[in-house]
């Protein structure tokens, strides 16, 4: 009977779609051991806007900034959740995994430790996250001219590395989201030095301010 063949089909094709959704576990290696270091593993915030290929702060991928959403995670808003979607299943998930932190820190405002530590871990991440080879090896390239740029050891020149940074790494993303984004692995000296520019103009005018305040009034007791 055509009908009941066709039912039959029917049937059997959902069961192949039902199959193809449920939940995979991976396989593991019999007898390896656990690593004697383990990653600082990222808030959920940060794993998202990275498997998103958005722009995300460099301090959520640093020890500093690890620790701080992880304590997060386990003091605030533990009983609030809200609705996601994965694939075709709605989830609840806490509303703290979805949100920036307010203590995050910009690249720019990171001391030089704390950027150098969290780029590796950021370039970690990006590879467990399979992003595109092509986009992986530019990233690297354009931490390892900052990181290894001669300017480093002039006065203010850690600053101006990154500013530089920070600018470039966000100015990145936004022209890949509008489909005409530059090589970022390519270094713009003229950039570097607009960047010492201005570095060196803010500690200017702040040295200035300091200067020009008026010394704090003591009045002296009367004889």
């Amino acid at each position: 009977d055509q009908e009941c063949l066709r039912l039959e089909q029917e049937a059997e094709a959902e069961l192949r779609k039902a199959e193809k959704k449920k939940p995979k576990i991976n396989d593991f290696k019999i007898g390896v051991a656990v690593g004697d270091t383990l990653t600082p593993r990222p808030s959920q915030y940060a794993i998202h806007k990275l498997k998103s290929f958005k722009y995300v702060e460099l301090w959520y991928f640093s020890p500093d900034g690890c620790r701080e959403t992880a304590d997060d995670a386990k003091t605030s808003a533990d009983d609030t959740f809200g609705l996601t979607k994965v694939e075709d299943f709605v989830a609840l998930k806490p509303v703290a995994s979805f949100k920036a932190s307010c203590k995050a820190i910009q690249d720019h405002s990171l001391e030089w430790h704390q950027f150098d530590l969290a780029k590796n871990s950021f370039l970690l991440y990006i590879n467990k996250l399979k992003w595109p080879d092509k986009h992986q090896r530019a990233l690297t390239m354009f931490f390892m001219n900052i990181v290894s740029h001669p300017s480093r050891s002039e006065p203010y020149g850690e600053q101006a590395l990154l500013l530089y940074a920070a600018r470039v790494h966000r100015d990145w993303h936004d022209t890949l989201i509008l489909d005409n984004a530059f090589d970022i692995s390519v270094f713009n000296l003229t950039l570097l030095k607009n960047m010492g520019e201005e570095v060196w103009n803010k500690v200017c005018q702040e040295t200035l301010v300091e200067v020009s305040l008026p010394p704090l009034y003591h009045p002296t007791e009367p004889q």
